[in-house]
């Protein structure tokens, strides 16, 4: 194959990736930037939809290593950087977050994106003053983009649930009820780390207590608390359109993780 042709071929599997990002087809999109990768491993415009689709289908592994590899290259790049410490936040690596959206910020000051992740982060470790001031930066910058969510009034939070749990399949209506249902800000890290990959930082719900194990009825051994985790569940709102459906979400998860449900989860899909 000539040069000219293989440049044609090259150009033809990043449009194809290009169009299946745009269309939200982001498995689609990986696999043809990572096909173009194995011929042209250091293609960049490949790398950054690798990194991007990977973020996009929760595989936060493979987007670090993407991006990482593109910084070799660019290492002054604000959205390559941006892109590694959302990476790093879904990998709870909190401090390596902070420290690659700041580097962006010095290479681009306004990069909404940048702020926004670097207030996930400063926020997960506590620094609630800071992760306010860059939120609030963010909104201002892209207010489509990063609204900044309502707080409920705690007293709400129970009508919420009970909304939630009324929209449940019934065999999951009929195993949460007993299990506690506690409303807590932002997930614990040493209990997002327990798994491999890290849970994300950004998960609505989680379960507390060691699942059931073989020959366990998980419809007798039930866990000992399910948290839902209110700043998560409100930023979730806003593209939800309110409280319920997101804290919905997230119980059901857990509920077909500890039981093993596929075949409720299919059925509510179908009747959703």
């Amino acid at each position: 194959m000539n040069p000219l042709e293989s440049d044609a071929m090259i150009q033809l599997r990043m449009k194809s990736a290009k169009d299946a990002f745009e269309q939200r087809r982001f498995a689609d999109s990986l696999i043809e930037a990572e096909e173009l990768l194995d011929n042209h491993p250091d293609h960049l415009m490949a790398l950054m939809l690798v990194g991007d689709s990977s973020l996009e289908l929760g595989e936060a592994l493979g987007a670090e290593a993407a991006f990482t590899r593109i910084l070799e290259f660019q290492p002054e790049s604000a959205v390559a950087l941006s892109g590694l410490a959302i990476s790093r936040f879904e990998l709870t690596n909190v401090e390596g977050a902070i420290e690659s959206a700041s580097h962006a910020l010095e290479m681009k000051p306004l990069h909404a994106e940048a702020f926004y992740i670097r207030a996930l982060a400063l926020e997960l470790s506590g620094e609630s003053t800071q992760a306010a001031e860059d939120f609030s930066r963010a909104s201002e910058l892209a207010p489509d983009h990063y609204p900044i969510p309502s707080r409920p009034n705690p007293e709400d939070w129970q009508e919420v649930v009970e909304a939630a749990k009324s929209l449940l399949d019934g065999q999951i209506q009929e195993w949460l009820d007993g299990v506690e249902i506690e409303i807590v800000d932002l997930p614990p890290l040493d209990k997002l780390r327990e798994s491999t990959p890290p849970l994300s930082p950004s998960s609505l719900a989680l379960y507390m207590g060691t699942p059931p194990q073989r020959g366990e009825d998980p419809w007798v051994l039930k866990p000992q608390r399910i948290e839902v985790y209110g700043r998560n569940i409100a930023r979730a709102a806003l593209r939800e359109g309110g409280l319920v459906g997101p804290v919905r979400e997230g119980l059901r998860r857990e509920a077909i993780e500890w039981l093993g449900l596929s075949a409720v989860s299919e059925a509510e899909s179908q009747s959703d």
